[in-house]
């Protein structure tokens, strides 16, 4: 299972949501995660979005059997 810690281990940083789902196959939605709510820049697209500090269990779930 992908969580938040393995994600800060590959990319130093979290990530956004576009991102996340980009890298990693996944439909993440709005509802499925936690931000942290400030505009931080992403280490991969580099855009200046809120990024996701952690999982609620939708998304969870979708992160399952990705690593």
């Amino acid at each position: 299972m992908l969580t938040t810690r393995s994600v800060k281990k590959r990319f130093g940083s979290r990530l956004c949501r576009d991102c996340m789902n980009r890298e990693y196959g996944v439909d993440l939605r709005r509802r499925d995660v936690f931000y942290v709510y400030s505009d931080k820049e992403c280490p991969y697209c580099y855009a200046n979005k809120h990024l996701v500090r952690g999982f609620k269990p939708s998304g969870l779930v979708k992160m399952l059997f990705k690593h």
